[in-house]
């Protein structure tokens, strides 16, 4: 029996991501020149500073070898053989990045891109059988993409790729793939991820912990961030449970930082309650403060201390 490797993968290519492409709230369309109507660089980490233009999305670098899936959400399906008597005329593939409107924040940008020039060689490496796979020997399992969308006859088509003796597509094909020019076809702008206020402050995306965090026991009160000077505080609103969506921020300075740690310094340990909480801070990440709800505070001992109206005035809350 043949013996798996199990290993965990992970490819970044600058701002851009595997993933499945969705339907977004606004197309437009490109020359065949490939622009994006970029002229600077943007991604995920890119603050106020880094957005000098309207729109700015990071370009992906030629030459890649990462299979990227169409944009219909089945990149998960397998494709079929190509057939002999089939002649695609290009090669297709959805590409996910983040797009930053001056004055408008950072939004989801789903960008469609078309290969036509030079894919000869490419679609040749698609012709070719499956290797064998022995009863015997070892291989690095991860996940791997299957199949490639051609066009042919007019049509997006989903086509298997042939795959070596532990199943992963064959190095050749690989470098085919990775040698093909990609052309920009149409972008389309999804949702919102950070607001303008969010970008100016440099808050990024955050996990609520004190919804991840169960194992929190109520404690204080004791110091919290002691000898802080200058506390930065993000502020989110719940888009989904364990999950924040940056909407503003502040540095906060001077005497309002040692009003601030008082606050948390004094705050006992946090009382039953059952609010809802729709928004919350994160001060200089580790600190979390509901802002609504039950102004509950986590510490970065893990323990929940009971926070209040005074402290959420002081938070900008």
């Amino acid at each position: 029996m043949r013996r798996v490797m199990v290993a965990t993968m992970a490819v970044v290519s600058m701002a851009w991501v595997l993933a499945g492409c969705a339907t977004g709230t606004t197309g437009t369309t490109l020359g065949s020149s490939g622009s994006a109507g970029s002229s600077g660089s943007a991604g995920p980490g890119s603050d106020a500073a880094a957005a000098a233009s309207s729109v700015s999305t990071a370009a992906p670098p030629e030459g890649e070898t990462e299979f990227r899936p169409p944009c219909d959400r089945s990149e998960d399906t397998p494709g079929r053989p190509l057939a002999a008597d089939e002649h695609p005329t290009a090669v297709l593939r959805c590409r996910m990045g983040l797009e930053r409107v001056a004055g408008q924040g950072e939004w989801r940008l789903t960008l469609h891109q078309r290969a036509a020039v030079g894919i000869d060689a490419f679609v040749a490496t698609l012709r070719r059988p499956n290797e064998p796979t022995p009863p015997q020997g070892s291989c690095l399992a991860y996940a791997t993409s299957r199949s490639v969308q051609l066009e042919i006859g007019g049509q997006p088509v989903k086509i298997s790729l042939p795959v070596d003796h532990c199943e992963h597509a064959q190095p050749d094909v690989i470098a085919a793939y990775g040698a093909l020019t990609w052309a920009d076809v149409s972008q389309v702008r999804g949702d919102q991820v950070r607001t303008e206020a969010a970008v100016q402050a440099g808050c990024h995306d955050w996990k609520d912990m004190i919804e991840l965090s169960p194992e929190a026991k109520p404690g204080g009160p004791s110091p919290v961030l002691p000898g802080a000077t200058s506390v930065k505080v993000c502020r989110y609103r719940v888009a989904e449970p364990g999950h924040g969506v940056p909407v503003g921020g502040d540095m906060i300075t001077g005497a309002p930082v040692k009003q601030l740690l008082a606050a948390l310094a004094k705050a006992g340990p946090a009382t039953p309650c059952a609010a809802e909480r729709t928004r919350f801070a994160v001060l200089a990440g580790e600190v979390y403060v509901e802002l609504d709800g039950c102004h509950r505070i986590l510490a970065p001992d893990t323990t929940l201390r009971q926070g209040d109206a005074a402290l959420v005035a002081l938070l900008g809350g």
